[in-house]
């Protein structure tokens, strides 16, 4: 066999440079997709502020007092930004999307608080809209009423206690009323904020550095379609009929297959390096050896099902790029739905993703690595299976 195996080497060696540019070319397109969707999320962190326009303001002192401490003391000052206007100003800078939705304070809105009745509020914003925004408003709804409520509650039934015992209320009920504005003003220490990040506990561009490595795995893998489906079994059955087993020929092939894969991986590791996107390590390197043997072998079963070079490519195009994308590597997993992530950290194209993204991490998961392992070592027998299956039908 050591003879098949140099005569396969030297045929991928001669495919090697095209492949090589081929996958330049792929590295490329991916580095600046990478870079646009990064640069996106830059963006959108910088403008990351949702407007609301508030109406009903202007020539109440109270509510202009309420306003300027919203927009100078409260900490929702840093994700919210309150605008003053008219209500035809709000009506239009919505549909200009200016600004998220607006709020309609009645008139006579404080003189009725201050007699202990809540008016209610107009909110108002763009027909079905859903997302971030109506999560926040929602959430904010809440907290205010409860506030409102409460606070509401206990300055008045004070004033009312002292008042059924003959004392003076006016000192009291004002103290309580700034103590709820101080318990209001603070109530962000009484919470600690924790990043955890898209998935995993990783960053947006360290999440999807992960899953693009993993596509280009599988894209790299396209590129060896040629050399790689096989028409004619002559060769295989001539072999066999001179004692030379299915399994030695097809650990010779997919021996040829890994290293040639590898030596582009190789390459591209040592760009991005210089590029600084990649800290390159002993430790990462070893946690990458088992996600390209994965992959390769998953790719090499694809290959030896098929006997036709545009079937060949379009297996492979779906199916593994439909694993990558069930699998988060083009877009975060947690939007799926539980049961779609639970089947992501099963599938190999998962593990392989979590594998590099423990690699970027800093931290070693041997469990990922021995499972990585384990799928090669299943497709691989597959692969021997049929190509046993396919030389036993042409000498049938």
């Amino acid at each position: 066999m050591g003879k098949y195996f140099c005569l396969q080497l030297k045929r991928s060696l001669r495919f090697m440079l095209p492949a090589m540019l081929v996958a330049a070319i792929l590295f490329g397109c991916l580095a600046l997709a990478y870079q646009a969707v990064v640069s996106l999320s830059d963006d959108s962190q910088d403008q990351a502020k949702i407007g609301i326009g508030v109406v009903g303001v202007a020539g109440d002192t109270y509510l202009e007092l309420g306003m300027m401490a919203l927009t100078s003391f409260d900490s929702s000052r840093f994700a919210i930004e309150f605008v003053e206007m008219s209500e035809e100003e709000a009506e239009s800078a919505m549909r200009r999307g200016n600004i998220a939705a607006f709020v309609v304070i009645p008139d006579g809105f404080m003189d009725a608080a201050m007699r202990g009745e809540i008016m209610q509020l107009k909110y108002v914003c763009t027909a079905g809209s859903v997302g971030l925004v109506t999560m926040l408003k929602d959430e904010i709804l809440k907290v205010v009423e409860n506030i409102l409520v409460e606070c509401q509650k206990g300055t008045f039934g004070i004033g009312d206690a002292l008042s059924d015992a003959g004392l003076s209320s006016g000192g009291a009920v004002n103290d309580l009323s700034i103590s709820y504005a101080e318990f209001v003003f603070a109530r962000s220490k009484m919470y600690k904020v924790s990043q955890l990040g898209v998935s995993d506990g990783l960053g947006l561009e360290e999440y999807l550095l992960s899953g693009f490595c993993v596509v280009l795995l599988v894209l790299i893998c396209l590129v060896f379609a040629p050399i790689m489906v096989c028409r004619d079994m002559s060769l295989a059955r001539m072999l066999t009929a001179n004692r030379k087993s299915a399994l030695g020929q097809t650990f010779c092939d997919f021996a040829v297959y890994l290293l040639g894969i590898l030596c582009i991986v190789a390459v591209l590791m040592v760009i991005a390096v210089y590029s600084g996107w990649l800290e390159l390590s002993f430790g990462v390197f070893l946690q990458w050896i088992p996600v390209v043997i994965a992959v390769a072998a998953m790719s090499f079963l694809l290959y030896e099902l098929t006997q036709n070079l545009i079937s060949g490519v379009l297996l492979q195009f779906f199916i593994l790029l439909a694993m990558c994308f069930v699998s988060g590597c083009l877009y975060p997993v947690t939007f799926f739905p539980d049961s779609v992530q639970k089947l992501a950290y099963c599938l190999p194209t998962g593990i392989a993703r979590a594998q590099l993204a423990e690699s970027f991490a800093g931290m070693m998961d041997f469990t990922g690595m021995l499972a990585l392992l384990g799928y090669g070592g299943l497709f691989f027998a597959l692969s021997a299976f049929v190509r046993k299956a396919k030389v036993a039908f042409v000498r049938g």
